[in-house]
This record gives C-alpha cells, sequence and structure tokens, in this order.
C-alpha cells in the first residue's frame, strides 16, 4: 500500500490556531477490519485556491528526483549552525529525498560535554501521536477496535460525558484520533500544570483532570487540539491488547520497521546517547513520561525518524487504505488526522507532524511533490523550527517569494469584509478597516492591528510576513489563512 491523503476541498480548521503552535504535551464511518479510502502521499494535495506567486526559482520537476548540489547542502549545514548559535544545546537534522540522505549531521551539543550526532536520542513529544494513531488502524485491522465504536465500549469505566449546558454526548475513537471531541486539554488544567510534569502521574490522577469536566462542544462539530484524546487513545490500546503501551511500541512498530533507536522514554535501557534538554539555555528535567504516554513519549534520532517516514508512505505500517478526512457537523472538514497535520510550508503541501515537550523541540515533515522527507530534532524547549524547515526548503528546492503588488479597496468592499471572524476551538480575529490605514487584521489580544495587502479581489497578505489571506464571500463570509503549513478558516459573525 502506498500512502497517501485523501483531502476535501474545504478548508477548515488545522493545528494552529493564529500564534499557537499544536504538538505541545508539557508547559514550564468505518467499521473493524476496514479503513475506507487511499493514502498516496506522492499525490498532490489539492489546491487551496490561494494564490501561488511567480518567481525567478521554480520548484523541480515532480516526475524527477531533486538533485541537490554541494552549495545547496553547505546552505543547509550554515543554517542549521546559525540556528545552534552559541547558546547550550543543538540540533540533528536529516534530509532525505526518494530513499537517498541529502544531510544527516548534528550540530551544536547533545549536553554539556557531548556533541550531538546521528545517533542522539531526542524526546520527539507530540510526533508521538502519529504513532499512536497508527497502532490503532493496526487494531482496526485485527478487528479489535472500530473508528465509529463508542470509547466507553473499550473503557467502561469511563463517564458519560456532556457539553455545558447538560446534553449527553458519545465520543468515537475517530475523533480522539482526528481531535474532534471537544475533550479539554488536561495539558493546560492548572492542576496538572502546578504540580510540575517531573514527577509520576497514574492514569487515575489524569483522567481525574479531564474526565469530568463539560466539553469544549459538541463531538464532531469543530476542532481543538487535545492531549487528553490521544492520552486515551493510549489507555484504549492498553485496554485492547491488555499489554502496556510501551510495549506495543515496541512489538507493533519500532521492532518489525527496526526502529532500533526508538523507545518510550521511560523504558529505554540501551546504551544510547541521550540529549539533556534546555529551557532558555538551563538544563531542565526531563518529563515523567507517565503524564504524555501515548500523546508524547517517544524517543527518537534522526535517522529512525526519517525510516519511520519512509514506512508510512511505502505502506509498510498498515495494509488497508486510510481516509485522513474527517468531516464534521457544519460541513467543514478537518486537516488533521492521524496523528499528522496537512498543509503547506512555504507554498509547498506538507505532511507532518511537530512537537513540544520540556526542554525538546521536534519537526517531521514529508513534501509529497518533490518526495522529500525532513527531520529536525532539538533539545531546546519550545524552539521554532518551522521557519528553519521553510529556510532548509527554499534552500533545496527554490524560492517561493514575491513581493505582491498594491491595490485600491473601495470602501463598499471593504465593509463586506470587515468584522468578527470565529476560529476553530474558539479562537478568533477581527478584521478593521479605516480609509487611511486601509484594511487591517487585529489577533485576540493585539494593541495594534496589522496592515493587509490586497492581491486581488479576494486575496490579501499580511504587510511583512506575506501571510496569504483568501476572503470567501458566499454567506456566511469566512476567510482562510495559510500559516506554518496548515489553512485554517474562520467564519464571520
Amino acid at each position: 500500500m502506498n500512502l497517501s491523503f485523501s483531502l476535501p476541498r474545504t478548508f477548515a480548521v488545522a493545528c494552529l490556531v493564529w500564534a499557537s503552535a499544536c504538538g505541545s504535551e508539557t508547559s514550564p464511518n468505518t467499521d473493524a477490519g476496514t479503513i475506507d479510502a487511499t493514502i498516496d502521499l506522492g499525490t498532490s494535495l489539492p489546491d487551496s485556491g490561494l494564490p501561488r506567486p511567480d518567481s525567478g526559482t521554480s520548484a523541480p520537476d515532480a516526475g524527477q528526483p531533486p538533485r541537490f548540489s554541494s552549495a545547496q547542502i553547505e546552505q543547509v549545514r550554515q543554517l542549521a549552525q546559525n540556528y545552534v548559535g552559541t547558546q547550550p544545546g543543538g540540533l540533528a537534522v536529516g534530509v532525505r529525498s526518494r530513499g537517498d540522505d541529502v544531510l544527516m549531521e548534528g550540530f551544536g551539543k547533545a549536553n554539556a560535554s557531548d556533541d550531538v550526532e546521528t545517533g542522539t536520542v531526542f524526546e520527539v513529544g507530540s510526533v508521538t501521536k502519529q504513532f499512536t494513531a497508527f497502532i490503532v488502524l493496526q487494531l482496526v485491522e485485527a478487528g479489535k477496535i472500530s473508528l465509529d465504536e463508542n470509547i466507553r465500549t473499550y473503557l467502561q469505566n469511563y463517564p458519560e460525558s456532556k457539553t455545558a449546558d447538560g446534553q449527553s454526548h458519545s465520543i468515537t475513537v475517530s475523533q480522539l484520533i482526528a481531535h474532534t471531541s471537544g475533550l479539554p486539554n488536561y495539558t493546560a488544567n492548572r492542576d496538572f500544570l502546578n504540580p510540575g510534569w517531573q514527577r509520576p502521574w497514574t492514569s487515575a490522577e489524569l483522567l481525574a483532570l479531564f474526565q469530568d469536566m463539560p466539553l469544549e462542544f459538541a463531538p464532531g462539530s469543530n476542532w481543538a487540539y487535545s492531549n487528553s484524546g490521544y492520552f486515551l487513545l493510549g489507555l484504549i490500546i492498553e485496554e485492547v491488547t491488555q499489554k502496556s503501551y510501551a510495549e506495543v511500541l515496541d512489538e507493533a512498530l519500532f521492532g518489525p520497521l527496526m526502529l532500533s533507536q526508538s523507545s518510550f522514554c521511560d523504558t529505554d535501557t540501551r546504551s544510547i546517547p541521550r540529549a539533556q534538554g534546555y529551557l532558555q539555555g538551563q538544563e531542565i528535567a526531563s518529563t515523567h513520561m507517565s503524564q504524555p504516554n501515548a500523546a508524547g513519549a517517544i524517543c527518537m534520532t534522526v535517522k529512525d525518524s526519517l525510516d519511520w517516514i519512509d514506512s508510512l508512505h511505502q505502506g509498510e505500517v498498515v495494509s488497508g487504505a486510510v481516509d485522513s478526512s474527517f468531516p464534521l457537523s457544519s460541513g467543514l472538514s478537518s486537516f488533521y488526522g492521524y496523528g499528522l497535520g496537512i498543509g503547506r510550508i512555504d507554498w509547498r503541501d506538507t505532511v507532518g507532524h511537530g512537537g513540544n515537550i520540556a526542554g525538546f523541540s521536534a519537526q517531521s515533515s514529508y513534501y509529497p511533490q518533490e518526495e522529500l522527507s525532513i527531520v529536525l530534532l532539538t533539545n531546546r524547549n519550545g524552539a521554532e523550527l518551522v521557519a528553519l524547515q521553510a529556510a532548509i526548503t527554499r534552500a533545496l528546492l527554490g524560492e517561493y517569494m514575491h513581493t505582491p503588488p498594491m491595490m485600491t479597496l473601495n470602501a463598499t468592499t471593504a465593509a463586506a469584509l470587515t468584522g468578527n471572524y470565529a476560529g476553530p476551538g474558539g479562537g478568533g480575529l477581527r478584521i478593521e478597516y479605516q480609509e487611511a490605514t486601509g484594511l487591517q487584521m487585529r489577533p485576540p489580544g493585539a494593541l495594534v492591528p496589522t496592515p493587509m495587502q490586497q492581491l486581488s479581489d479576494d486575496d490579501f497578505s499580511v504587510q511583512g510576513s506575506g501571510l496569504p489571506i483568501r476572503f470567501v464571500k458566499d454567506a456566511p463570509a469566512r476567510l482562510q489563512i495559510e500559516t506554518n503549513g496548515f489553512i485554517i478558516e474562520f467564519v464571520r459573525q
């Protein structure tokens, strides 16, 4: 089976709500046995309709393997070295094109005395979620789990879920996978944050942080990133298999796929170099992996990360076909499925996920049209890796940059666009207009709005950053923002 994603044309919720990144674990209609649709990462994602600017350098022909010069590879090295700088911590970079390693190299320090090497092991945080999701799919193929089943079928002591109005709701396994369950995110709970992430937690303690709280929305009606859903998926895996999540990882994925330097972090007793995590230049104790568990407890090397991506799109993980589209009751569709975010980085189609956990950050992406994998692992907490990934992409594949033309926006058109817009998971923004300043965007909490440049009747960009925005004027009016590889839709209120 080739891993490919069948995607809808309606763009909606995604991993990012304005400036908030997904993938943070800590803060300092399918029957069992069948999986619907097909996954082919060699197929391009549907066009967003957002303008793709012309440039002096075009992307390589998708039918030919990208060829990278020594100068390009040296540019990637320089980008990595500049990123590391002189601060504590380091970075492992992996770039693979159609099975060939373009670059696999370490930069900076794994700890006070050791350099980062290609065999250095990093905590990868929420990159774990795709492993959890594909274990679930294996169990679906084995007839042990149904994606459309109520989670209480597998977790019989889990209480009935209700929204704030007292309405009872069923949550399905697929809604946990797609972040459309409405479950509150337990890692944002103050009772979780106050004791700290370094102590062991029992499953009962973690469940108490969210299982009796009201759902944030009716399951299947909206999207909000929630570690709680993937924590529950881990419990379902353990209940169905009668094994620990760590054991299932080894038996179902790490062993068969020969990911020999990957593990559930706390169970790793092998003599392999493990990076020390850093927060703001200071060493920080690692998260006790009892708390993220199936939401973010995996440790990996950069090579194993690249091998995992290969295994996915070469059909070595599940034998059936997979549909990554999770429709919402509103008619929109989530651009997140099976632990993989689907969108664009630097205008190019990508499938991947990021991870942030105490002392570590990770970014793992696959570019289907170019058959290019890029993995970035660092032992710095909260590190912004998407910008580095975009820079590496441009170094290898060429620029997609342009200076947008200025257009005059008339007051009638402006009035049709201004107002408050609600986004996924309760996020929102405001579009404002003044004749002197033109159209402006005001994100939540912003004291000063950001000017927008008009590219066409419906297309705009954020001045300075070039962030592309499209207005869809059909009732209800909405706007689509392409950011950090994801397309997010906001509906005018």
